[in-house]
């Protein structure tokens, strides 16, 4: 699940890239969001712009490809089949880069519904934060996600399962991670098993795997 802070942060860090060529990053943008007589706050207006915003932004991020920078880190761990035990070789991490990360969300974007989804509005939300950061050189986040929920909670922008994710990752570092289990009592130290929360996942597999610290 991925909170509405991180577009925010996202947006940010695009925006850094133009801090020194605002015209440029407005040109991409102005075509469609300073169009005169659209209704931002109607889901029937703007659902038919999201696959144009999702272009500009593509030609955004093409025009300043080399620029891309860490952005999210995604741990990840393997377990014996639908087992909540890890395997031998449990434990890696993933680095998604800003402009990577936009895959999640920009190329899911299903624009051939009648609503707007959490992943259209995320497109949206960076589009619209860009956006208003080259004309001001500033991003009101708050006013943002609060104003343009098109009739969905804001409590999250948008989650993405495995399914979707795994054609981004795919690498053997996935299929073989590199931390041993044996190397997890180096890795949670003072007790500090004690104080994990078995309804999360991954904390569940670490109290359910056998073994681990002793």
């Amino acid at each position: 699940m991925v909170r509405p802070d991180t577009i925010l942060y996202l947006s940010l860090s695009i925006a850094k890239i133009f801090e020194n060529d605002l015209d440029e990053l407005r040109s991409y943008l102005e075509p469609i969001l300073g169009m005169n007589g659209i209704d931002w706050l109607e889901i029937a207006e703007v659902r038919p712009l999201i696959d144009d915003l999702r272009s500009a932004i593509d030609e955004i991020l093409t025009a300043r490809i080399g620029a891309q920078s860490s952005f999210m880190m995604q741990p990840i761990w393997k377990t014996v089949g639908k087992k909540v035990i890890f395997t031998d070789d449990c434990l890696d991490i993933f680095v998604w880069s800003d402009f990577a990360f936009t895959r999640l969300f920009m190329d899911t974007a299903e624009t051939n519904r009648q609503n707007i989804n959490r992943r259209m509005r995320s497109v949206f939300w960076l589009s619209k934060m860009l956006y208003d950061y080259s004309m001001t050189g500033k991003i009101d986040y708050d006013k943002i996600i609060d104003t343009y929920t098109y009739d969905t909670k804001n409590d999250k922008a948008f989650s993405v399962s495995g399914r979707i994710t795994n054609k981004y990752m795919i690498c053997e570092e996935i299929l073989s991670p590199r931390i041993n289990k044996s190397e997890i009592k180096n890795i949670i130290l003072g007790g500090g098993q004690n104080f994990l929360s078995p309804e999360r996942r991954l904390d569940a597999t670490i109290l359910a795997t056998p073994g681990l610290f002793e």
